[in-house]
C-alpha cells in the first residue's frame, strides 16, 4: 500500500474557500430579484457619483479630471462598457457638477478643498 499525499496546496485551499462563500452567499438569499416597483423607484438612480445608467440603457460616466491628452475620454467609456456589457453608443462622459462635498475637488497641489 502507498500513502497518499494530505498536504493542501494553495490552489485547493483558494478553490475550497471560493466554494464555500458562494455557498453561503446563494444559501444566505445572496441572489435576489426585485419587484417591478422596486426596479422602478431605482430605475435612474445613480450606481455611484460617478456613473449613471437611464432606463433607455444610457450610461453616463461623470469626470473631475480635464482631458490632457492622455485618452482618457476615449478609454474611460470602453472600459464602462466593456465591464457592464453595455453598447459602447450608449455610454457618454461628461464634467462633474460644482460639489466638493461629492466629487472631492483638489487645489493643483494635491490637497482636497
Amino acid at each position: 500500500m502507498t500513502m497518499i499525499d494530505t498536504t493542501p496546496s494553495r490552489r485547493s485551499v483558494l478553490a475550497r474557500l471560493g466554494g464555500m462563500a458562494f455557498c453561503i452567499a446563494v444559501g444566505n438569499d445572496g441572489v435576489r430579484l426585485m419587484s417591478r416597483a422596486q426596479a422602478n423607484a431605482v430605475a435612474n438612480a445613480p450606481i455611484n457619483p460617478w456613473v449613471r445608467i437611464a432606463p433607455d440603457g444610457k450610461i453616463t460616466i461623470l469626470s473631475a479630471g480635464a482631458e490632457m491628452g492622455q485618452g482618457s475620454m476615449t478609454s474611460l467609456p470602453l472600459i464602462v462598457a466593456e465591464e457592464v456589457d453595455a453598447d459602447w453608443s450608449k455610454v457618454a462622459i461628461e464634467w462633474t457638477p460644482a460639489d466638493a462635498s461629492i466629487y472631492g475637488y483638489k487645489d493643483p497641489f494635491g490637497t482636497e478643498q
